[in-house]
């Protein structure tokens, strides 16, 4: 659900930022905004494709089987799953970058 570029800006923001040298801050800190980006970008996304799922459901209501164009169980369950794919996509850059030194970011950039 997140696009890569948002984890590239990571190293600008890195540039502007007060560096906490130490690593357990340091990388709390890394991680919650990494987190808090991405989870505001899938909350979002969400939203706008419910909203885009009402209204393609009343078109398409012709040919589901045994489910109303706005069933709720449906909805929230993919919703759900939706939600849960993303966040662990997130997750999983957010812990690789944990683990970078702050001086190393600011050499790259």
């Amino acid at each position: 659900m997140a696009p890569r570029h948002t984890h590239s800006h990571f190293t600008a923001y890195l540039s502007t930022a007060r560096l906490h040298i130490t690593s357990d801050r340091w990388s709390n800190h890394v991680f919650a905004l990494i987190m808090r980006q991405d989870a505001i970008q899938t909350a979002l996304t969400v939203s706008v494709g419910l909203l885009l799922s009402l209204g393609a459901g009343r078109v398409l209501s012709q040919i589901l089987y045994k489910v109303s164009p706005s069933d709720p169980f449906a909805l929230i369950s993919s919703s759900l799953l939706l939600v849960l794919a993303a966040l662990l996509a997130c997750f999983l850059p957010a812990c690789r970058a944990m683990h970078v030194h702050p001086i190393t970011a600011l050499r790259t950039e």
